[in-house]
């Protein structure tokens, strides 16, 4: 694991998918993980798009230059932005695992022999930096390409180059979790096999769902099979402490009666 300090190796990440997601996950007993060349900023990913067209590089090293394939997490529990950027439809699902629980069920079950699972705390940086870094990683790949049979560390390169964001995403505080499996087709998903109830233990439904909605998905989600504690976020609730405090002031309060 990539800058994860071994007291927080125990600690649970956070991800939110979208409900006809995470119900696909449920009926295909599957996990998925997408291609980072897919993913929004032009700083992702971008060694790959330095080299996807030199088809002379990954045949001569044997080089899958689809095979990487990724998810962000996160440690923040519970975030405004999360859900507003995440659950755009009040949909959205927030499972919840163990950093190492997480790691080592995909270091055993990820597809293929030659699958690498990189775990990594994201650095944020200034876009200059940034920049820096990604072109040492070029050097480090040129300085491989030159070296017969130094090729095979291009995809431990390429993934520590998705450690990086720009600080304008810091609010994520994202876990990135990478598979490198050389086996992979020119897919834009991976599909994990992945009991779903034995890993996500827990969910949390979108904190703006009415009662109603919130009751109707929950029945929803265990008909279509998930065992695990389902609540509701209550990120706009107040606490019940502190609303019985405001009812105790309501009630002591008496207002002062003004003449006429």
């Amino acid at each position: 694991m990539q800058g994860i300090e071994s007291k927080d190796i125990d600690k649970k990440i956070y991800r939110i998918f979208d409900i006809e997601r995470f119900e696909q996950m449920l009926l295909d007993n599957a996990n998925i993980f997408v291609a980072p060349r897919l993913w929004d900023d032009p700083y992702e990913d971008i060694l790959y798009s330095i080299f996807k067209d030199n088809d002379e590089i990954f045949f001569d090293y044997k080089v899958n230059r689809h095979a990487l394939f990724g998810q962000c997490w996160t440690t923040n529990e519970d975030s405004d932005a999360m859900w507003r950027i995440y659950s755009q439809r009040n949909r959205g699902v927030k499972v919840e695992v163990k950093l190492r629980d997480y790691h080592d069920y995909l270091e055993v079950n990820s597809n293929g022999s030659g699958s690498r699972v990189l775990v990594s705390k994201v650095e944020y940086l200034s876009s200059r930096k940034i920049e820096e870094n990604l072109l040492d990683a070029k050097v480090d790949a040129d300085f491989l390409y030159g070296l017969k049979g130094g090729w095979d560390d291009f995809p431990n390169i390429r993934m520590k180059s998705l450690s990086y964001k720009r600080t304008e995403f810091e609010h994520e505080k994202e876990i990135r979790v990478l598979l490198y499996t050389s086996n992979a087709q020119k897919n834009q998903i991976l599909k994990i096999e992945m009991d779903i109830n034995k890993i996500f233990k827990a969910i949390t439904l979108d904190p703006r769902l009415k009662k109603d909605e919130f009751e109707y998905l929950k029945k929803r989600l265990q008909t279509l099979g998930y065992k695990g504690k389902i609540k509701q976020s209550e990120l706009y609730r107040l606490s019940e402490d502190f609303k019985n405090t405001i009812v105790a002031y309501q009630r002591e309060f008496t207002p002062t009666k003004v003449p006429t």
